[in-house]
């Protein structure tokens, strides 16, 4: 018998902000829906079914880019309850962070809570250049970036 793993997180999706002349800035709302259609173009990619441990497109939601919806940055949504997926998580990881690469984002955040290791929470943000640079209409893809976080729970079994 397994423990239950839940997993709730959410990707925010880059924004390059409003400063400037009207000419700037509508270049730049052209460049945040570019984003958005992007990044929801790669979750369409990913397999309606997966191997274990699983990120498929069907843990994944998006909130309409509408007022009082969606303030700034709009939000891709994503969750399941697993099956003690903390044993398999350095696996996990590895297939979200590939995903991530191939997205334009300003953060990532994911709480879970594990009936084997206890509530966590990890965090990814890009590094400062790339932010500079999209803010500057410069999209490059993100290498590199910052995580807060455990990788591996096989030392850490106890909450």
């Amino acid at each position: 018998m397994g423990m239950q793993d839940i997993l709730l997180g959410y990707i925010e999706n880059a924004d390059p902000g409003y400063s400037g002349g009207e000419i700037e800035n509508k270049l730049k709302v052209k460049l945040k829906y570019e984003i958005i259609n992007h990044n929801k173009s790669i979750i369409d990619k990913l397999p309606i079914d997966d191997a274990w441990p699983p990120l498929s497109k069907k843990m994944f939601s998006s909130i309409p880019d509408k007022h009082l919806l969606t303030y700034k940055n709009s939000l891709l949504i994503f969750g399941g309850s697993f099956k003690s997926i903390c044993l398999e998580w350095p696996q996990w990881l590895n297939k979200f962070e590939n995903l991530l690469s191939q997205m334009y984002w300003e953060s990532v955040n994911i709480y879970l809570k594990s009936e084997m290791v206890g509530r966590h929470h990890f965090e990814w943000t890009p590094k400062r250049e790339w932010v500079e640079k999209m803010c500057n209409r410069e999209l490059e893809k993100i290498l590199d970036w910052n995580f807060k976080g455990i990788r591996d729970f096989s030392d850490n079994k106890s909450k």
